[in-house]
């Protein structure tokens, strides 16, 4: 008899071999005129919703349209969000599209949120054409300049007012003059999931059969996720990435020992749904405010991934503003993305130990040459119709969008005057024991961070790095710093301590000073070390040990 494990990967293989197939569908952006000079940006959500008009109706009737797709095509919702978390682990390996934990990390999403945006203003011109002739024009504009928003949580990082209602009214062709307003599920806090495919169309989805997406339980949204967000200081962390990291994998990944980019990612998607452990954020994948959806064939008592649909956008089109505003500050030394091959992780279309490099497909993402985009074919943001505020390349200079990105990042958090500042290292050796598991980092009781260890594949050890000054750390505390260390599964038991065998912190001070411009970024000086000690924690309020 077949292991089950591998009868659930047979199934799921084919499942997804129909589910998942872009049918060389070229990604390309939305289409920009060939007498255009420029190509629209994309806006932050909240800045889209408080101006309203036209393009927010067409925005919000696009998306709920996308949603209302049959599920078996290619372009629709359920498809394009299936791409960015569907798949199992089997045995501990990733079968997802999605490189978790890799350098292309960020490549891949691009594409992936340009086929969303692409379908996006396509389904928005073909709405436009229903309105009456006299406001035909405006929409039909409207809908030519659409592009898919952000959510700028590191300059607010309360969950968008947007995503809150359930129900919104927007302007739509009918009515006695033509046009009218009408009501509708609020497509960025509504997404139900076709009968057919809770009821088996694709195998296994839900073992608990849940016909919607949820955020925080009991009507805890938005207050109970605000209070998650707002405790961590999300824009000085933006601000500490872009002016610690040397390279585009410290970036990206944080492997020098500094809070990364994806770290970020990971936090934002733990706190704005009201869910502690992101693997367990139920059906989170579609919702539209994440962007991780939840895994075919899981095990009923398995961790399911957390992705999200509509917001998932939000979300991940903030990542790709700060790879953009990354490249923009490193034009021309390469470090706008990767440099070594490495040896990749196990993904759906890609064994374990493969070799990765910049001219590595990121599939399922065609090009319209109907060969796989590669990390080096998607680093121009203009090749896909789009730019954002700061990168309008058509009338900025090189150096131009590299001082406006300096700009809008020295906005998250550059220091007023000099100062010192203190920075925690810590290290985890998470080989020697379960995963998944999620790593809770306290600094005087108050949790600073979450570190995904995960399952696929074995990581060895993880690394944070954050800075302790925002959570009231003084001299005293620095003379004999403690941080606090919880390990936990996903189903919420603690990894016995006893396993927790190799784990290190130290402090390092640096000497900050404002920037000579707020066109400039100014890299923080390092000055000493200092010994940290570290204390493994049962529980949240159980059993501690120190290291």
């Amino acid at each position: 008899m077949l292991h089950r494990k591998l009868v659930a990967f047979v199934h799921l293989s084919l499942a997804l071999h129909g589910l998942a197939r872009p049918d060389h569908q070229p990604v390309t952006g939305p289409p920009v005129g060939p007498t255009s000079k420029g190509v629209p940006l994309r806006r932050n959500i909240n800045e889209f919703a408080a101006a309203g008009g036209p393009q927010w109706d067409l925005y919000l009737l696009a998306l709920r349209a996308l949603q209302q797709e049959n599920d078996e095509d290619p372009l629709s919702f359920f498809q394009i969000m299936e791409w960015n978390g569907a798949g199992a682990q089997v045995d501990g390996d990733w079968q997802g599209y999605c490189p978790h934990f890799e350098n292309i990390f960020l490549p891949w999403h691009r594409p992936f949120t340009s086929l969303f945006e692409q379908v996006l203003v396509s389904k928005a011109k073909e709405i436009a054409l229903t309105y009456p002739e006299n406001v035909r024009a405006e929409y039909s504009h409207a809908a030519d300049t659409l592009r898919s928003p952000y959510w700028d949580w590191a300059a607010d990082s309360r969950v968008p007012p947007a995503t809150v209602p359930f129900k919104v009214r927007v302007n739509h062709s009918g009515g006695a003059d033509g046009i009218g307003e009408i009501e509708l599920d609020n497509p960025l806090r509504v997404y139900r999931f076709p009968k057919d495919v809770l009821q088996g169309k694709y195998g296994k989805f839900d073992p608990y059969n849940r016909p919607e997406i949820y955020r925080c339980n009991k009507g805890g949204y938005p207050a109970e996720a605000n209070r998650r967000m707002t405790r961590f200081p999300f824009g000085q962390w933006v601000y500490d990435v872009f002016t610690s990291a040397r390279s585009f994998d410290d970036f990206c990944r944080g492997q020098g020992g500094i809070i990364s980019l994806e770290q970020l990612h990971d936090s934002v998607h733990f706190d704005s749904a009201c869910r502690e452990q992101m693997l367990e954020a139920e059906l989170a994948a579609y919702d539209a405010l994440l962007c991780v959806q939840p895994r075919a064939l899981r095990e009923a008592n398995e961790p399911r991934e957390a992705d999200d649909g509509s917001s998932s956008m939000l979300h991940h089109t903030q990542m790709d503003r700060l790879w953009a505003y990354w490249q923009a500050l490193h034009p021309d030394d390469g470090d706008d993305v990767f440099r070594e091959p490495y040896l990749g992780k196990s993904r759906f279309d890609s064994p374990k130990g493969a070799v990765i490099n910049i001219d590595s497909p990121l599939t399922p993402f065609f090009n319209p040459s109907k060969t796989f985009y590669t990390t080096r074919s998607v680093r121009d943001i203009r090749d896909f119709g789009y730019s954002y505020e700061g990168l309008e390349s058509w009338r900025r200079d090189k150096d131009q969008m590299r001082r406006e990105a300096a700009r809008i990042i020295n906005g998250y958090g550059a220091p007023k005057r000099q100062t010192r500042r203190h920075f925690a290292r810590l290290r985890i050796h998470v080989a020697d024991f379960g995963r998944p598991c999620m790593v809770y980092v306290y600094v005087k009781d108050r949790i600073v961070i979450r570190i995904t260890a995960e399952a696929w594949p074995n990581p060895g050890s993880v690394w944070t790095g954050f800075s302790v000054d925002e959570f009231g750390v003084d001299q005293r505390d620095l003379a004999n710093l403690t941080i606090g260390v919880q390990v936990s599964k996903f189903d919420g038991r603690d990894v016995p301590l006893e396993a927790i065998a190799q784990v290190s912190a130290e402090v390092e001070v640096v000497e900050v000073t404002p920037p000579l411009s707020v066109e400039e970024l100014t890299r923080p000086r390092a000055s000493h070390i200092l010994p940290a000690s570290v204390m493994l924690i049962r529980g949240q309020n159980g059993t501690a040990m120190a290291m």
